[in-house]
């Protein structure tokens, strides 16, 4: 059997065969490339930014407690020692 020796109707449905093959392919391919993408911003995510997250978090306690405990020592009332030493401690406890 020859290509060429096909019935117009054959031709089109082999053609159209092939067209459907070529697309089951490719949205395959997409949905591993995408899967991987997805993979990746996962580890991002739960990784790296994770991490970068904490210890924006930690900084920003330790300059907390570094305002606090510069606070606490320019007090001049006796009113004002309580309520700047619970600032410390509570600055202190987040910092670790």
């Amino acid at each position: 059997m020859n290509f060429a020796n096909l019935t117009v109707k054959a031709k089109l449905a082999a053609g159209f065969g092939v067209v459907a093959a070529m697309v089951v392919v490719a949205s395959a391919l997409s949905l591993t490339s995408l899967n991987d993408a997805n993979d990746c911003f996962g580890n991002y995510v739960n990784g790296i930014n994770a991490r970068a997250d904490l210890a924006a978090q930690v900084r920003t306690a330790e300059d907390r407690r570094a305002i606090a405990a510069r606070n606490l020592v320019l007090v001049t009332s006796a009113s004002d020692i309580e309520p700047e030493r619970a600032a410390v401690t509570q600055a202190h406890s987040d910092a670790a």
